[in-house]
């Protein structure tokens, strides 16, 4: 499940290899949505960029950046008071 601006969406169909990543994103009651990227580095860092199309949405430019994290990302824990206001 992933948010954003548009809603939640789910992304299916995840891989990466060989300098390319590519998924589909489908909101709910939508038609999925295609992303495929290119690795791009420069000096100061490396990110994916590449198109996207789908039937709503038609064909667009999208830049990805992939992070590692640390399997505790993904466990589910008590938010510091501080967040909860």
């Amino acid at each position: 499940m992933m948010m954003d601006s548009f809603g939640e969406s789910q992304i299916t169909n995840f891989t990466l290899s060989k300098g390319i990543l590519a998924f589909t994103k489908q909101y709910q009651n939508r038609p999925p949505i295609k992303y495929k990227l290119e690795l791009t580095t420069r000096p100061w860092g490396s990110w994916y960029k590449g198109q996207y199309n789908g039937k709503d949405c038609k064909n667009g430019f999208a830049h990805c950046v992939v992070n590692v994290v640390d399997e505790e990302f993904f466990q589910p824990e008590e938010l510091p008071a501080a967040f909860k206001k």
